[in-house]
């Protein structure tokens, strides 16, 4: 990695552009790369009625495995290498692909192929959004976390309640705040991320964990556009 001088402040400025454009498209590359793997694995799956016959224990056991890859890869995706953080984010994008199966089998070819394209119409609007505002979005932070953990418990609730009404308003806010999260996220790894990544020197570390950040970004506006659209089975 080259040095700049601070005299030249142009250079430095082009210098920076030409780093974080660099940095974004290995973010992109490992988030398109991700659901391309989740996509095809669930394509299988759903080609393959054995699977979506599994016992209630396996798929538990296939969400534990899930949500630890998750904790794990965010907690110590620094001190990989970047051999072993690639692995990871690719296993964990295949344990997906299995789980989301289960939940997108519910649901009409046409209305999942219309999620999917409302998810990959917003999400590209707000990663923009994110990336060139000027706007200062840290001040979502709090509201978003508390709409996040309101999702939570609402659903928890309504696992055993099953209220239509109830599944709705949850689908309202869990889209809003993950809406909110895109763009939030986005603007992130510019102003934090990549400075970040910079000064460590691990920017293909950095950037697989941005790309988990904004995938799970993506899987969750799909999976609430998707209850939002309905036509179950």
């Amino acid at each position: 990695m080259s040095i700049i001088s601070n005299n030249d402040t142009s250079q430095a400025v082009v210098y920076d552009q030409a780093a974080l454009s660099a940095f974004m498209k290995r973010v992109f590359m490992w988030l398109f790369s991700g659901l391309l793997v989740t996509g095809l694995v669930s394509m299988a799956v759903l080609s393959n009625p054995a699977f979506l016959f599994a016992s209630a224990k396996v798929v538990m056991l296939l969400l534990i495995v899930e949500v630890g890859l998750v904790f794990f890869l965010a907690g110590k995706v620094m001190t990989m290498s970047p051999t072993v953080a690639r692995i990871v984010f690719m296993v964990y994008s295949v344990i997906n692909g299995v789980t989301i199966s289960f939940i997108v089998v519910q649901y009409a070819g046409a209305v999942i192929s219309q999620a999917f394209m409302f998810t990959a119409l917003f999400f590209g609007i707000l990663c923009l959004y994110g990336q060139f505002t000027t706007r200062d979005l840290s001040s979502m932070r709090t509201i978003l976390f508390a709409g996040l953990i309101t999702v939570i418990i609402f659903s928890v609730v309504n696992l055993f309640l099953g209220n239509g009404m109830l599944n709705f308003f949850i689908s309202i806010v869990g889209l809003a705040v993950f809406v909110g999260l895109t763009a939030y996220d986005a603007q992130k790894i510019r102003t934090r991320y990549f400075p970040l990544a910079l000064q460590t020197g691990r920017t293909e570390n950095m950037a697989i964990s941005c790309a988990l950040t904004l995938y799970l970004d993506f899987i969750n506006m799909f999976l609430f556009i998707l209850r939002l659209l309905g036509g179950r089975k």
